[in-house]
């Protein structure tokens, strides 16, 4: 969903991230947001600083393959 909102939440989806971060495994984000905007977002959402970096440093890191697309708008 768009939000996170309980620790618990927040909790896995780093879990998920770091754990699939140190296994090597690939994985797709899919975002609206820019990769400067990540840390804010997540904060907004009640991660603390930390956590929120770290998670940003794991899904943007040195080989990870950044695919911009455009979506028209319908109606």
């Amino acid at each position: 969903g768009k939000g996170i909102d309980s620790r618990s939440a927040r909790t896995a989806l780093f879990d998920v991230i770091n754990g699939r971060y140190h296994a090597g495994k690939p994985t797709i984000f899919t975002t609206q947001y820019g990769s400067e905007k990540l840390v804010p977002r997540l904060m907004a959402c009640g991660m603390d600083e930390e956590d929120a970096t770290s998670t940003v440093r794991r899904v943007v890191k040195e080989d990870c393959e950044v695919v911009h697309t455009r979506r028209e708008r319908r109606g």
